[in-house]
């Protein structure tokens, strides 16, 4: 049985080593580019509709892009006070749109619960049921990821 050489072990280590540090510091990198959605020198921002239901609460979002390394598309859904401004605080749903399109529905059922409705959803980070005196019923086809809330 012929021995491997020691050099060549310590090569074999330290490239898994640097595969791993690059693998770990690339999902930093693309957790960090989009934290809360905002524009930056990677990242344009697009507005979703906002609507106003009946209890003066609104929900609206937007969809933030961002390009290299790995280029990623997350969309944002806030259920605020009209008066008030989109706000981590606010923030109900969060999730990575894996098909670059997929159009995101949200509607009042009544004056306190919002539907929000979606065929396909990447990796759904933040999904909240309820804000303020607001329910929230999830209407989502495929989820390509678990839940990482």
């Amino acid at each position: 049985m012929a021995r491997i050489p020691k050099d060549h072990v310590m090569a074999t280590v330290l490239v898994v080593v640097l595969c791993l540090l690059a693998a770990t510091g690339l999902h930093l990198y693309r957790r960090s580019v989009d934290s809360e959605g905002e524009a930056n020198l990677s990242c344009d921002q697009w507005p979703l509709p906002s609507v106003v239901g009946p209890s003066g609460w609104a929900i609206s979002g937007h969809i933030t892009g961002c390009s290299p390394p790995a280029a990623s598309v997350v969309n944002y859904v806030y259920i605020h006070p009209r008066d008030r401004n989109e706000s981590i605080e606010f923030m109900v749903f969060r999730y990575e749109d894996s098909y670059k399109g997929d159009e995101i529905t949200y509607k009042w059922i009544d004056a306190r619960t919002v539907s929000i409705s979606l065929r396909r959803a990447g990796q759904i980070t933040r999904l909240r049921k309820s804000v303020g005196p607001i329910q929230i019923l999830y209407n989502i086809g495929v989820e390509d990821y678990p839940r990482s809330e």
